[in-house]
């Protein structure tokens, strides 16, 4: 094999790697990505684009909504609510990804602060629907 061929070799099976690492890792990179974006977001529209596309990321996503309702940021929290009534008022009750929304919410409402209970208690009607 001749030395150009080699790192043509060693190139392809680079990218190669490169490309199944990306894939395989894209949704946790990028739920870490639109996390860091909605703990940044420093207005209400930025919250709640962030807080939407994390919603919309399902399993990905939805432990940084829920870190919302734990912090002191009640803004942070009424932003994920609002993002994950969003996500519920596009499923159907019988959709496994219904109870996915609602069941960790209700799991971790003890850890909420009294902010974060306020806000994930608006989330009951679309949960009990």
């Amino acid at each position: 094999m001749t030395h150009g061929r080699k790192w043509a070799t060693a190139g392809g099976l680079l990218a190669v790697a490169v490309g199944v690492t990306v894939a395989l890792g894209w949704a946790p990179l990028s739920a870490r990505y639109a996390g860091h974006r909605f703990r940044a977001a420093d207005t209400d529209e930025a919250r709640s684009e962030w807080a939407t596309k994390l919603a919309a990321m399902g399993d990905a996503g939805r432990p940084v909504l829920l870190e919302a309702f734990a912090d002191a940021d009640e803004p942070r929290a009424v932003a994920a609510a609002a993002a994950l009534r969003d996500r519920l008022a596009s499923l159907p009750p019988d959709d496994p990804a219904f109870a996915a929304v609602c069941g960790p919410v209700l799991d971790r409402f003890g850890t909420f602060t009294p902010a974060g209970k306020g806000a994930a208690l608006a989330l009951v009607p679309d949960a009990l629907r």
